[in-house]
């Protein structure tokens, strides 16, 4: 081997392993967000969540909640343990993968049922949004398959200082995240319009009523939580859909244009933020809701009535 053979690979291990190091920073700072969000919200969901009637929400919370754990020990494994071979490299990216799917599906139900419940619940809109839902999730799994068919792990030119390394990979994987996106972007959208009209209707019965003016000036304070229910409903949630949107189009740009070896830089990350953001919308909610219902029990609020209809649907969905 010539000295330019071998400066040049010398170059590609250097290289390797810094591109090495940079996703295992990202693995770890993700678990320290997934242990961290954990913490920061124990109470509550012990408070508003363990000790609840058992709901489709409550079950579809603790699997949002704790499938990252399993998902940060496995990217953990993949990328620190150095003497894996091949294919059990292979092995372990491909359960992992699954179960980020899994994962993933199960956080966008939680979205998915909260906006159903805003909506209403009606039948013709439920049937529409299972429909997107699962023709969007089948897409999405059919393109996880035809990606991991493409991919192919080799040993690791060193052992001691790089994990699993992936040799031979495919884009189409950023199919899955700009699916994503745009469903994301429909929920987005259908809370926008259910937020817009669900102020309209409070500024029409506000004007209308006779007794509003009095109400203001004898109890001002009274429609404090509805105010603040709706704010967490649609702001709030408007918010997280924004999170996830640039998220997702953040790993379509790295999957696209980066090496091979960082293609899973923000994957675990997006995993793991999508997941605290739903999960604190189920306990914002319920949080929120108990308040209101501490509220009602100490005196009849006359302005509960123009957003009960929102209360109880979120009430239900959580």
């Amino acid at each position: 081997m010539d000295t330019e053979s071998v400066v040049q690979l010398r170059d590609e291990l250097v290289t390797g392993v810094e591109w090495t190091r940079l996703v295992n920073c990202s693995v770890v700072a993700t678990t320290t967000i997934a242990v961290l969000d954990w913490i920061l919200t124990f109470d509550l969901e012990v408070s508003l969540v363990w000790r609840s009637r058992w709901t489709v929400t409550k079950f579809l919370y603790f699997l949002a909640r704790y499938l990252p754990f399993v998902d940060c020990t496995l990217a953990l494994y993949h990328q620190f343990s150095y003497a894996l071979p091949a294919s059990s490299c292979q092995t372990l990216y491909e359960v992992q993968a699954w179960l980020f799917g899994v994962g993933a599906a199960l956080v966008e139900l939680i979205f998915t049922l909260r906006t159903w419940a805003v909506w209403g619940k009606g039948r013709h809109f439920t049937y529409a949004l299972l429909t997107v839902f699962c023709v969007m999730w089948v897409g999405v799994f059919v393109i996880d398959h035809l990606y991991l068919r493409a991919t192919k792990h080799t040993i690791s030119p060193l052992p001691q200082l790089i994990g699993c390394v992936m040799s031979v990979s495919s884009s189409i994987l950023s199919v899955d995240y700009i699916l994503l996106m745009l469903y994301d972007a429909c929920l987005l959208s259908l809370m926008v319009i259910r937020g817009i009209s669900a102020c309209e209707i409070r500024l029409i019965h506000d004007f209308l009523d006779p007794l509003i003016l009095g109400r203001l000036l004898l109890f001002p304070v009274r429609s404090e939580g509805n105010s603040q229910l709706i704010r967490i409903v649609y702001s709030d949630g408007i918010i997280y859909y924004a999170y996830v949107w640039a998220l997702s189009l953040l790993n379509v740009l790295v999957i696209t244009k980066l090496p091979i070896e960082l293609q899973t830089l923000m994957m675990l990350m997006a995993r793991v933020v999508h997941a605290v953001l739903a999960c604190r919308v189920v306990l914002h909610i319920r949080e929120q809701v108990r308040t209101q219902q501490r509220r009602a029990l100490h005196r009849h609020d006359s302005t509960f009535g123009s957003t009960s209809w929102l209360i109880h649907a979120e009430a239900e969905m959580a």
